[in-house]
């Protein structure tokens, strides 16, 4: 639960930070660029951007602990982008649908 609160609470500092700037846009820019970077953190965490063989050595070289404690902080950081993803898509329709 704390990877959550900590998405949370980064989410409200961006629509604080828009709120001060008195400028909306800020919302779905700051929330969408900690989600994107999340998501970028979680595929290079886990090994998905690496190539086949790359992989494939790595598997064979790593225990089951490790596997475990790899996919652990890669649902952490999943976890942390998850509430600015709803906050950016919630942000960017409200503020296309009202202006």
């Amino acid at each position: 639960m704390k990877p959550i609160y900590f998405g949370l609470l980064l989410a409200f500092s961006g629509i604080i930070i828009s709120f001060l700037i008195i400028d909306w846009n800020f919302i779905y820019i700051i929330s969408g660029t900690v989600s994107l970077l999340a998501i970028i953190l979680a595929s290079l965490s886990i090994g998905a951007l690496a190539d086949g063989e790359r992989s494939r050595v790595k598997h064979q070289s790593e225990n089951e602990t490790d596997r475990k404690r790899q996919l652990s902080s890669t649902t952490k950081i999943l976890l942390v982008g998850l509430p600015n993803i709803l906050i950016a898509a919630f942000a960017y329709v409200l503020l296309k649908v009202f202006s």
